[in-house]
């Protein structure tokens, strides 16, 4: 066999091709992805989003801002009523000039300013208000206090005018509704609006019980045996939008005046 081939070699001829050898299997090892450790729906899902900094920063003082406002701004507004006997005071009056008040009213005021304005704002957090018009700049917020001080004066009239209970309550009643529809407009506004007009006036049932800090003379609805008078409570509603535009323009004022702060304070502390 091998003199074959030298046989052909020495004629010539080209050799035989060698027999083509199977090509290799490339092997492809997969990348390894790199995963994240999920969270499991036992440890409560995905963490939300902490809040900014700037509004953790305000929010001591627009606490302290709000009860401030309540002090000095609510008795003013309760006064309009107290002018024309809506409410009588007992011990502990507080009269100067025009205004007749109890000496507990201020803080309670200011506290009712700080726990509505605190609530709004922390709804904010969680559920934003959709298409709400207490947007908190100042000419919202300017508008819904002259909004409130109007309609607390129109009440204090037509309860001075003696207009029976019952047709006044329908008509606050009917301009509530449009205050809301005017200053708010969201459906979470008005939820809030009820929760405070209804809550309010039974806060008031030990302070007029227990304490004995004021009194209904012409009373027409009467729980726990005191007096109250049934259409306050649209008074208390309409209280609730102009303490949303309060609380979040008090909360981005102050907000904007540390971050300016801060913003100061990283310049002065960087190397010349």
């Amino acid at each position: 066999m091998r003199a074959a081939k030298l046989a052909v070699l020495a004629a010539g001829a080209a050799p035989p091709p060698r027999p083509a050898h199977p090509p290799r299997r490339q092997i492809h090892t997969p990348r390894r992805r790199c995963l994240k450790p999920t969270r499991s729906l036992l440890d409560g899902g995905p963490p939300s989003p902490p809040a900014p900094a700037s509004r953790r920063r305000a929010w001591p003082a627009v606490s302290a801002a709000l009860f401030g406002a309540g002090f000095l701004l609510g008795p003013l507004l309760d006064g309009i009523h107290s002018r024309v006997g809506l409410q009588v005071y007992g011990n502990a009056t507080l009269d100067v000039g025009p205004l007749h008040s109890h000496v507990l009213v201020p803080p309670l005021l200011g506290a009712f300013y700080l726990t509505v304005g605190l609530l709004h704002l922390f709804l904010d957090d969680r559920a934003p208000p959709p298409k709400s018009k207490a947007t908190g700049s100042t000419e919202k917020t300017a508008t819904s206090l002259l909004v409130l001080a109007l309609f607390i004066e129109l009440s204090a009239e037509l309860y001075r005018a003696g207009v029976p209970s019952n047709l006044e309550a329908y008509t606050l009643f009917a301009g509530a509704e449009l205050v809301w529809l005017f200053l708010d407009g969201s459906w979470l506004g008005f939820a809030v609006a009820c929760l405070v007009g209804t809550v309010c006036p039974l806060a008031e049932i030990p302070l007029i019980k227990l304490l004995g800090c004021w009194s209904y003379p012409n009373a027409d609805v009467h729980l726990l045996g005191e007096g109250l008078v049934s259409w306050t409570t649209t008074c208390y509603f309409v209280y609730t939008p102009f303490l949303a535009n309060l609380a979040r323009w008090l909360d981005s004022r102050l907000a904007a005046a540390d971050d300016g702060g801060a913003g100061g304070d990283d310049e002065a502390a960087r190397p010349g």
